[in-house]
Formats: structure tokens, C-alpha cells, sequence
């Protein structure tokens, strides 16, 4: 993927324009000017409209655009195009398709609920997500590296003559190439943690089975409302004890509505009634 990296057109920077400029003995201006205060795009470099410029005795007007630091941000977007990247090892690493929503909330907390969201990710995650802000704190790139567009003018029987010096870059390829190299840091840890993770899940969906298929209260739930019912008061405590709830949550809390369960919890629940009521309730 990264060998499809368009190559960056270089800017000139400001003290090289000047110094050509003087070079050339054309008087040199910054001004509040952009690509639409030009009303004739010339199709030179920037060595060919200062020759320009002097030729015909003109003065040049510029203006630089620079990029702010959080544009170099690894966000929820850098993370996701990444993810469609390497789908093939995002999915072997068992990220979480939600783990660009956990970037964006620890990247712009204004915009999200006040809410600790860390239990509802891996601890590999977690340690993902740290590593990233570390990252996005470090972020001071140069002034040289955010220059995104130079604008040169002339002022010419009475029209706005100028061309236009653009990078036309995917500029979040310098975040992405930082994840994915932090991403490879982590590879092996992040094995090791999803396969814990998931054999945690997997022998605690065993104890749930037989807490669930043990309960009394469960054998009576007959119908679907009265086993929706049922998970509500699982979810809230008012079943199993403070230890079993707390690992309900952690696996099967919904990471958009918030303190909810997923559709998952619902759907186990009702696999084990049909169990139970196939296999055991006549035993």
C-alpha cells in the first residue's frame, strides 16, 4: 500500500522565494491573496513568473497556506482508511471495527457524551489507543513539511495574474504511515492479547451457559418479551452475582448506545432456552 504513495511536489519555501526574488531585482509583497482572487491562472514555475514578473517590471504578491498540525493527526478516519488497507491482517489481529469511534473520542472529547468507554476494548486496545495519543501530542511538523499551497500574483491591466504552487497529496498518508508503523510495534502483543481475550470470553460464555440453564427464574421466562425482560434485569444486576455482571458488560455491552446490551446477549440468551427446553427441562 505505501509504494502507492503519491510522491509530494515540492514548495518552494518562503526564504528561497525571496532570495529569488532579489535575485532578479523584482519587488516581492505578502498579501491576503488565494486561488480565487486570480483571475488568470499561468501555467509556470515559479522561476518562470518571477522572470515574468521582471520582464514587464512588475511587482509579485504571494501568500502561503499552511496545514495545522492536526492534519498529520492519526484520527478515526486515518484509522479506518488504514483498516481497509489491511483488512486481511485487521482481521487476523481482531481489531475492533468500532476502535476508530474510541480514536475520535479520545482525539475531540467535546464531541461525545462524558463517558469511560476504555472497559468496553481489549487491553491491547487500550494500549493501542495511549500509544497513538503519544503519538498525536508528539505532532510538530515543520513548517517547510505544512506548506500546502503558494500563491504569486501580478497585478496587469488591471486583472489578478498568478499561478497557483499546490501539494496534491493525500496529506493524512503521513498519520497512516505512522499507524501502521505502530501497528507493526504491537503486532505480536496484539496476538497474544486477542487470543486471551477471546478464550476469556469463551470460557465465561461456558459459566454463563450453566448459570443460565441453573436459573429458575430463566425456566420461566416462556416467551420472547418475558426473556427480553430477563436480560434487562441480568443487565442490571438483579440476577447473578456483582462478578458475573460485570463480565456480561465487558463482553456484551453495545459500543453505540451506550450502557445497552448487544444483540448478541439476546441472541445467546435465546439459544440456551432452546437448549434447555429441548434438552434438559424433561430430564
Amino acid at each position: 500500500m505505501l509504494n502507492n504513495i503519491k510522491k509530494e511536489i515540492e514548495i518552494i519555501t518562503e526564504p528561497n522565494l525571496i532570495a529569488l526574488a532579489q535575485q532578479n531585482n523584482v519587488h516581492l509583497y505578502r498579501a491576503n491573496i488565494n486561488g480565487e482572487k486570480i483571475d488568470i491562472e499561468m501555467l509556470l514555475s515559479v522561476q518562470e513568473f518571477i522572470s515574468y514578473a521582471q520582464e514587464r517590471k512588475l511587482d509579485v504578491f504571494y501568500n502561503y497556506c499552511y496545514l495545522k498540525d492536526s492534519a498529520f493527526l492519526i484520527n478515526g478516519d486515518v484509522v479506518m482508511s488504514a483498516h481497509n488497507e489491511i483488512c486481511d491482517l485487521s482481521e487476523k489481529l481482531c481489531i475492533s471495527d468500532d476502535f476508530s469511534w474510541y480514536i475520535d473520542r479520545e482525539l475531540y472529547p467535546d464531541a461525545f457524551e462524558e463517558e469511560n468507554v476504555d472497559d468496553l476494548f481489549s487491553d491491547f486496545e487500550r494500549k493501542l489507543k495511549s500509544k497513538i495519543m503519544e503519538y498525536n501530542k508528539s505532532v510538530n511538523i515543520e513548517n517547510e513539511r505544512k506548506i500546502f499551497a503558494l500563491y504569486c500574483t501580478v497585478v496587469c491591466n488591471g486583472k489578478n495574474i498568478g499561478i497557483i504552487n499546490s501539494r496534491n497529496y493525500e496529506y493524512n498518508n503521513s498519520a497512516e504511515q505512522q499507524y501502521l508503523k505502530i501497528l507493526k510495534e504491537f503486532k505480536e502483543e496484539l496476538k497474544i492479547s486477542n487470543l486471551s481475550y477471546n478464550e476469556e470470553k469463551r470460557k465465561f460464555m461456558d459459566e454463563f451457559s450453566v448459570k443460565l440453564l441453573s436459573d429458575v427464574i430463566f425456566h420461566k421466562c416462556t416467551n420472547e418479551k418475558l426473556r427480553r425482560n430477563y436480560v434487562q434485569l441480568l443487565w442490571d444486576g438483579e440476577i447473578f452475582d456483582e462478578v458475573c455482571t460485570e463480565n456480561v458488560k465487558r463482553f456484551f455491552k453495545d459500543k453505540y448506545k451506550g450502557n445497552w446490551p448487544t444483540n448478541e446477549l439476546y441472541s445467546f440468551v435465546e439459544m440456551q432456552y432452546r437448549y434447555w427446553k429441548q434438552n434438559v427441562k424433561n430430564k
